[in-house]
């Protein structure tokens, strides 16, 4: 009866770990899909590229 109980653990474990791996890749394409719509294009560059260049902080 031990041996059975102990298989029946066994597969849960296995079945845990496979769930466990199935949220692991639908959370990885959630990220991915997350940062590739965040990712912001390029600004063009300045008119003015010295604009700001003079700012003096006193602290």
């Amino acid at each position: 009866m031990e041996i059975s109980g102990a298989s029946t653990s066994q597969s849960m474990e296995v079945i845990s770990a496979q769930l466990a791996q199935g949220q692991q890749k639908q959370d990885g394409k959630a990220v991915q899909e997350l940062v590739a719509a965040a990712e912001v294009p390029q600004a063009a560059p300045a008119s003015r590229p010295g604009l700001g260049g003079n700012i003096n902080i006193k602290v």
